[in-house]
């Protein structure tokens, strides 16, 4: 307790999260380095420098990912139309395929095959018989 009293009332009061001018030759309050006002002002001031990089690299990451989102929304799209044209050409082809097995020159030409296959099953049943 003497040795508080004895200790100018700056000394006595101070803490690691505040400047405390010091004399050359005075005992620092707490243990640390001690830095010279030019150099401490030159290092808060890169300190300050960086903050603004981060934050402008933060900016660029950010748009970054944005464009990155807006480029797999885009695929998404593109692989959604495609898959759909693929499903019309498909159904477009099956309409054409549908379209020609109901045409009238198919019907009559299975009708004419199918009538004269049975006529010659039939005649060589008959022979067969005989």
């Amino acid at each position: 307790m003497i040795l508080l009293l004895s200790l100018p009332t700056s000394l006595a009061l101070a803490s690691p999260d505040k400047a405390v001018p010091i004399e050359k030759g005075q005992a620092a309050p707490f243990s640390g380095q001690l830095l010279p006002t030019d150099l401490a002002i030159k290092l808060a001031q890169k300190a300050d420098h960086c903050d603004a990089l981060w934050s402008a690299e933060l900016e660029k990451v950010k748009a970054l990912a944005k464009q990155d989102l807006e480029l797999a929304y885009r695929l998404r799209d593109i692989e959604q139309q495609r898959g759909d044209d693929i499903a019309q050409a498909a159904k477009d082809q099956a309409a054409q395929a549908d379209s020609f097995l109901r045409s009238p020159v198919f019907v009559a030409t299975v009708s004419v095959v199918t009538a004269l296959g049975l006529v010659l099953v039939t005649g060589y049943a008959m022979k067969g018989i005989d």
